[in-house]
């Protein structure tokens, strides 16, 4: 399911560079669409977006572990900041 979900965000980023160009579009006008786009909601983390000084995507996580019980992952905090040095 995870690969599912981080298949959706990777579209979501590309669809954001795709309807950010121009008539001309080049792989510089691609990469200044997702840059200024804003904020991202993503399926698979917390949400995040893109810049000119950062492309990592996500600003926040959570812990989530396996259970044998439902042989899956469960999040075990809610969404906290990342703390970036």
């Amino acid at each position: 399911v995870n690969s599912i979900l981080q298949t959706c965000d990777l579209f979501t980023i590309a669809l954001a560079g795709l309807f950010g160009l121009d008539e001309e579009p080049d792989k510089a006008d691609f990469v200044s669409a997702i840059e200024s786009h804003g904020e991202f909601e993503f399926a698979s983390s917390g949400n995040g977006g893109f810049g000119p000084d950062g492309h990592s995507g996500v600003d926040n996580y959570r812990t989530i572990e396996w259970t044998a019980a439902c042989t899956c992952w469960v999040p075990v905090t809610d969404f906290s900041p990342m703390v970036r040095e």
